[in-house]
């Protein structure tokens, strides 16, 4: 392995390490707020495409869940590295199901979900590695990809709570058709911080080719 290898080996370790720590945990107590926007974007999104199980990753504490798993009609998932948010998530919605998981290594088969997607979680991924975490996202949708992030024509890292290489913005969707040509572009559109409860992102929606 060359040294550059090694060395983006080395952070994606580190930051892996940071998220499932304490900096995990003091990030999942200051965003357990929910207001009355919470989780519609996404309810709406898998009524919308027929989407019946759905898979987010990163999901936290799974406030974008919140109105999945009220519904018995959705089978409802959620994966995270943070012990402490997977708890808090199992606590808040006992009809949906968490695992604590990597985004690196999903623990399902290909084409589990009719929907996996991501919210504020892939701008957390440092450059070098987010063609793999993507391709887990892919593998595991059996036809549609949604991520809604941060979004910038070119990668910028952003500087973020003391932390280097914690947070970019970048052109996702791009980056998903690079990573597979196949895929459809079925929406792209931008989402207020009045409608996600966190802040201003932009979505694309995907269908598997």
């Amino acid at each position: 392995m060359s040294q550059v290898c090694m060395q983006q080996a080395t952070d994606t370790k580190r930051l892996e390490h940071l998220w499932s720590g304490e900096f995990g945990v003091r990030y999942t107590d200051r965003n357990r707020q929910v207001n009355a926007e919470t989780g519609n974007f996404h309810h709406s999104l898998c009524t919308q495409l027929g989407a019946r199980r759905v898979l987010e990753v990163g999901c936290n504490i799974g406030l974008n869940l919140t109105e999945l798993a009220g519904e018995s009609h959705f089978e409802v998932w959620g994966v995270d590295l943070n012990g402490y948010a997977i708890a808090g998530a199992k606590r808040r919605l006992p009809n949906a199901r968490f695992a604590l998981a990597s985004a690196y290594s999903l623990p399902f088969g290909d084409g589990a979900f009719d929907l996996t997607f991501t919210s504020g979680v892939l701008i957390h991924i440092p450059p070098h590695s987010i063609e793999r975490v993507m391709t887990e996202i892919h593998r595991t949708s059996r036809k549609w990809i949604c991520c809604c992030e941060y979004y910038s024509t070119e990668v910028i890292e952003v500087p973020y709570r003391g932390e280097k290489g914690a947070l970019y913005k970048s052109d996702f969707g791009r980056l998903f058709f690079e990573c597979f040509p196949s895929l459809k572009l079925v929406k792209k559109g931008f989402l207020a911080k009045e409608t996600t409860g966190f802040d201003n992102l932009t979505f694309w929606i995907f269908e598997k080719g």
